[in-house]
């Protein structure tokens, strides 16, 4: 990111957002088989940096990622790096056919 004029603000949301999907990429999406790969794609625009993270492994649903702050989930060890990856893009999307998170940051 060195290459892209941000502020410093949204350059520390993007690159723990970042951190988190590629981690989550190699972590559960490809079960660290390193046989399988991580495809990264970073898209510029004038208003907005776009990451598009895919991996190969089976997918996941978005939308079933609990609340790491309920108390219920409190003490699970899942789930509390999507809900920083929705809580800090400004746009956070998983397309499970494909197997890609696109995060967004407005600039």
């Amino acid at each position: 990111m060195e290459d892209v004029a941000i502020p410093m603000d949204i350059r520390q949301r993007v690159r723990l957002c970042f951190y988190e999907a590629v981690t989550n990429a190699v972590k559960h999406g490809n079960k660290f088989d390193e046989s399988k790969k991580v495809y990264i794609h970073r898209q510029l625009d004038p208003n907005k940096l776009i990451f598009k993270i895919q991996d190969e492994g089976d997918g996941f649903d978005l939308l079933k990622i609990e609340n790491p702050l309920q108390s219920e989930n409190i003490e699970k060890t899942s789930g509390r790096g999507i809900f920083l990856v929705k809580e800090l893009a400004s746009a956070c999307q998983y397309c499970p056919k494909t197997k890609t998170m696109t995060l967004e940051f407005g600039l």
